[in-house]
């Protein structure tokens, strides 16, 4: 009774904050914002010619029924970004976590992703906490709500089917020796390093060739991310830091999680010659970062909690400057 109560305050604390956020933050300030803007404004003005109508069906109707409401685009946003709490808030409901972790997932989230998300990727925003709710509830048994929230990801934004695709390969590594598994991740985050992926290789194949063309004509400017970052280096001694405790191993539930994490870091990897969509793989799989981040407390004991706590803040100080440099 006494962690529900206290759940419940941490839940309505994380509303009140996302409300404050809807309220004061600056749509008109992300870099996509005026892309968005087109596309909402070509959306309510045409009919079901609209060829995002069958690339980003939700966009279109929310746009069309915010038009009609005299919400506008604002409205839009607004609606997604609490779309996207109420689908995080729900993850962790039915994880029934405890407040510490609920207390960590947030802190993380909020100072890695907040504004990379619900402040300029508003469909991914909406999209990625959808699918990963449904991820957390096929794991519960209730494989029809996944289903549910899966088709609704993807109606929002086509890309979170790569999450499905990696928790499945996680659910099948997972009844297999997940020891070896680990051993595994090893050897393939190793050749990643090595051997970059050529996106040039998969430009062919439908939806996906058509929206990775623009970064090989030159519509895009491409740069190529370094191995040498913080948030790469972190998840490396995070990911190996969760791996290390034994429970880990033996739950199947959080070696997904952690295994999902790392699939979000080997794609990183994999993508690094194209920074954008390096990144923008990697971003799918950042609420499992932040449930290794915030699980991960459990690898230590009585105080040594507390040094990984003051031990993280500066590096959680340095991914929320770095989220807030996108603004500028």
């Amino acid at each position: 009774m006494i962690k529900s109560a206290y759940n419940k305050g941490c839940f309505l604390i994380i509303i009140i904050f996302y409300l404050l956020f809807v309220l004061f933050y600056d749509f008109a300030q992300s870099r996509d914002f005026i892309n968005y803007a087109d596309w909402y404004a070509f959306s309510v003005s045409s009919g079901i010619d609209n060829i995002f109508l069958y690339k980003d069906p939700m966009f279109v109707v929310f746009s069309k029924f915010s038009h009609f409401f005299g919400f506008g685009m604002i409205g839009l946003l607004v609606f997604y970004v609490l779309i996207s709490a109420w689908a995080k808030i729900k993850l962790l409901s039915v994880l029934n976590a405890s407040m510490l972790v609920l207390t960590l997932f947030f802190v993380f989230y909020f100072c890695r992703f907040l504004f990379l998300l619900e402040g300029t990727q508003f469909r991914a925003a909406v999209a990625i906490p959808l699918a990963s709710l449904g991820v957390i509830y096929y794991l519960e048994g209730s494989k029809n709500k996944a289903s549910l929230l899966w088709v609704s990801a993807l109606l929002f934004h086509l890309s979170s089917f790569i999450i499905c695709i990696f928790f499945f390969l996680s659910l099948i590594l997972s009844r297999k020796t997940r020891v070896l598994s680990f051993f595994l991740y090893v050897a393939l985050f190793l050749f990643a390093i090595f051997f970059s992926f050529d996106i040039s290789i998969v430009v062919t194949l439908p939806l996906v060739g058509e929206r990775l063309s623009d970064y090989l004509n030159g519509n895009y400017i491409v740069t190529s991310l370094s191995l040498f970052n913080s948030y790469l280096i972190f998840k490396v001694v995070m990911i190996f830091v969760f791996f290390s405790k034994a429970s880990v191993v033996k739950d199947k539930k959080m070696f997904i999680f952690g295994s999902l994490s790392y699939f979000g870091m080997l794609l990183f990897v994999f993508f690094r010659d194209v920074d954008s969509i390096a990144l923008r793989l990697h971003e799918l799989f950042s609420l499992f970062d932040a449930l290794v981040f915030s699980y991960s407390i459990y690898s230590f004991k009585n105080k040594s909690k507390l040094l990984y706590i003051i031990a993280a803040l500066p590096v959680l100080i340095v991914f929320l400057n770095s989220s807030l440099a996108i603004l500028n």
